[in-house]
């Protein structure tokens, strides 16, 4: 009706027009153009969203208190910012007035390192039956700060609010099939940050499965019961992984049969092997806490890697190809001497 009511407007304005002077022939075909255009770029906000949601955006079903609901998105990471393309779909009296919040939080601390908070854009839109919700296209860019910290697992989340009396009240999520890090904020992506990575070396000191390698170990000669044990590892990615894994260490005598076991992401909880990418190269130093009675001696110590999923070791050669035993890589020895 308002798109009607503005079009006859014209055309009386037009008509008007003819009556009295001669309009210049470019005055009257810009007032019959003027509609046609208002019309195609109508057109264009209601069936572009649906096309991109269609054919571009990746489908989510992500429902709101406020009324919202998030149909689909589409997640584009430039070197120094994320743009995210939203498509929520609203009626307009629920859409007016909201507004976005974009973080980048790091998963092993939980603090925010990057954030965007914007007002929903208004579009026009065909309304075409009572009760029309239109679907919305909105774009938030998200800069990253130039120290934001590489190799690790970062949560892309979004949250909705409305500015209700001076306050900023985030919008409870209703229903999602998209994961929840709070009852507010949704999960957009996991991701990682990758860092520029050295070139691999020559030979590996073991070559596990699924394109993991074990590059060196540095450990000391000696260390004290009742100290901590500390050990350097690192680690190459050769292929993009999806799964997790676990590092086990083991350190003990093999004639007596006694370890001491221990174990942990090879990485920690800063980056799991999940997001682990092509071309990654990292260390992570380990603190294995020796027990104050472990008796004085030579032990050995050996390390692998086992699928969190099902505990299954993952089988490793060493540096010539040939399959190691177990699946237990050797490292050595350390001297444990007595506690002081």
């Amino acid at each position: 009706a308002e798109f009607l009511g503005v079009w006859l407007a014209l055309v009386a304005l037009l008509g008007s027009l003819s009556e009295t002077t001669q309009p210049a022939r470019v005055i009257a075909v810009a007032l019959c153009l003027f509609p046609i255009v208002w019309m195609l770029l109508l057109i264009h906000d209601a069936l572009l969203p649906r096309f991109e949601l269609r054919f571009r955006a990746q489908p989510a079903a992500v429902q709101f208190e406020s009324g919202l609901s998030l149909r689909g998105y589409d997640l584009i990471q430039e070197r120094e910012a994320f743009i995210l393309w939203l498509y929520p779909s609203a009626w307009r009296s629920h859409y007016d007035g909201l507004g976005l919040s974009l973080h980048l939080i790091d998963q092993a601390s939980g603090d925010s390192i990057a954030s965007r908070d914007i007002h929903a854009q208004r579009q026009e839109g065909l309304l075409l039956a009572p009760g029309y919700a239109h679907i919305y296209r909105q774009r938030i860019a998200l800069e990253l700060p130039p120290d934001a910290p590489t190799n690790r697992a970062y949560w892309l989340a979004l949250s909705l609010w409305r500015e209700e009396n001076g306050e900023y009240i985030r919008r409870k999520v209703l229903a999602s099939d998209l994961k929840l890090l709070s009852d507010t904020q949704v999960l957009i992506e996991e991701l990682v940050l990758p860092s520029p990575a050295p070139g691999a070396s020559s030979s590996a000191l073991a070559q596990f499965e699924r394109g993991i390698d074990l590059e060196a170990v540095r450990l000391p000669e000696r260390a004290q019961a009742g100290a901590a044990l500390l050990l350097e590892f690192v680690w190459r990615a050769d292929l993009d992984l999806t799964e997790d894994y676990s590092q086990f260490l083991h350190l003990g005598r093999v004639e007596s049969g006694e370890w001491q076991v221990y174990d942990q992401a090879p990485l920690g909880a800063r980056l799991p092997t999940r997001l682990w990418y092509k071309g990654m190269t990292d260390s992570e130093t380990w603190s294995a806490p020796l027990p104050a009675e472990l008796a004085p001696g030579e032990y050995a110590l050996f390390t692998g890697l086992y699928r969190q999923a099902d505990g299954e070791r993952l089988p490793v050669r060493d540096a010539e190809g040939a399959p190691i035993l177990d699946a237990r890589v050797p490292l050595g020895s350390v001297i444990i001497e007595a506690e002081a």
